[in-house]
């Protein structure tokens, strides 16, 4: 489900592009499930499997890889809403 651009939003998003640009260490529940947490290192913001952003795609649109054990690639739109339930956090 896409976020709708707000104030809020803007922040979040900005917080995870920092992340992805400065390589943060991050944690976050998977699924939501505060039982499954993950820490890896913030990579990059793409398209799906690591495919690069171009101009005109939507930050909402596009997934948040976060490199652990495995590669995550959390949904832009769902990280918003993982930061905003405390469900993901710089370490």
């Amino acid at each position: 489900m896409r976020v709708t651009l707000n104030l809020t939003t803007a922040v979040a998003i900005g917080t995870i592009i920092g992340w992805a640009q400065r390589n943060a260490r991050v944690t976050f529940a998977v699924d939501g499930d505060t039982s499954c947490i993950v820490e890896g290192v913030a990579r990059s913001i793409g398209g799906p499997g690591g495919s690069f952003a171009t101009a005109d795609d939507d930050v909402r649109d596009l997934f948040f890889r976060v490199s652990s054990t495995f590669e995550h690639f959390l949904p832009v739109s769902d990280v918003v809403e993982m930061l905003r339930d405390g469900l993901i956090a710089e370490v």
